[in-house]
């Protein structure tokens, strides 16, 4: 809601179907959260090649999943965006995330306990922990330009690793990206099996470089000439 989402994607699939259309081409859809405003639309500034953008996240869909015995979320303001004539990409971004973490925080328990979030951790591990690390640090250092984030300044396994130790202080931030990045992924593939069982086809964009201050670039500098 308000900007789209990777559930949408089945029913624009249902249209290219009936207009005669066999192929669906989607802009890059990583994670491009660097300025924390509209800016971030932009979608050939990737801060991360392997993270899916919280945006495209469906609350709803996440909400609905758990069955949530908590607060209803609140869908006034879902149908407000999605009424908007034009997005509104900072207020989205805001709504999602605040709702997810309510979520989160209400449901943390069941939610790491569950075999296939267990599983995605294990086989994502290799990429979704420095990702997770490095915009917790974002966040907290309100910017991506890791350089001017004192002693995390330089990535290290020991410093992510201890970001998700039991009793760490960042422990439940950190899971909460990997939570979000589980469900962006579950529903990205869903709708790319169901429009290949209809007969169409996704093609999808790639930028051909990073944004300087990314995952990638604090993880493994001596591959880039800043």
């Amino acid at each position: 809601k308000g900007c789209g989402e990777f559930a949408d994607i089945a029913a624009l699939a249902d249209w290219c179907l009936a207009a005669g259309l066999k192929i669906i081409q989607l802009l890059p859809i990583n994670d491009t959260t660097a300025t924390f405003s509209y800016r971030d639309s932009y979608p050939y500034n990737a801060i991360s090649v392997m993270a899916l953008h919280p945006n495209y996240i469906s609350v709803e869909r996440v909400y609905d999943y758990y069955n949530a015995r908590i607060r209803s979320i609140d869908r006034e303001t879902s149908l407000y965006l999605n009424d908007l004539n034009m997005v509104d990409y900072d207020r989205t971004r805001e709504w999602k995330k605040s709702t997810l973490k309510y979520i989160f925080s209400e449901k943390m328990d069941e939610i790491i306990a569950e075999k296939d979030f267990k599983q995605y951790f294990s086989e994502n591990s290799w990429w979704i922990k420095d990702y997770a690390a490095f915009a917790y640090l974002r966040d907290k250092f309100h910017t991506p330009d890791f350089r001017k984030w004192n002693e995390c300044a330089k990535h290290t396994k020991k410093l992510v690793d201890k970001m998700f130790a039991e009793g760490s202080e960042e422990r439940k931030d950190v899971l909460f990206r990997v939570f979000i990045q589980y469900h962006l992924e579950k529903r990205i593939r869903e709708s790319i099996d169901y429009c290949h069982k209809i007969g169409i086809a996704i093609k999808g964009d790639l930028p051909i470089g990073i944004n300087p201050d990314s995952v990638e670039a604090w993880v493994e500098p001596e591959f880039f000439n800043f």
